[in-house]
């Protein structure tokens, strides 16, 4: 089955064994009201990368990666990637 859903156009949760997780990059860039264009120059990101971690489209996790966006954004890892047990 389809295991990834849009929850809106800024979150996308992804179903894993025993929960989910909530992909929220897009909207942890929209609240600090910058542009997707500006998040990927500012911290050097690949579009593919940014589109990929928004919508869940991983297989692995990249904790640096993510230290690097909870740093520039002024977040925690928890804004970025959720994880919500069933």
């Amino acid at each position: 089955g389809n295991n990834k859903m849009a929850i809106s156009d800024e979150v996308y949760r992804v179903n894993v064994d025993g929960g989910y997780y909530n992909f929220k990059l897009y909207k942890a860039i929209h609240d600090k009201g910058i542009s997707h264009n500006q998040f990927m120059r500012d911290t050097e990101t690949a579009y593919t990368v940014m589109r990929r971690y928004a919508r869940g489209i991983i297989q692995r996790i990249d904790v640096v990666l993510i230290a690097k966006w909870c740093k520039y954004l002024d977040c925690e890892f928890v804004d970025i990637v959720e994880y919500c047990k069933e």
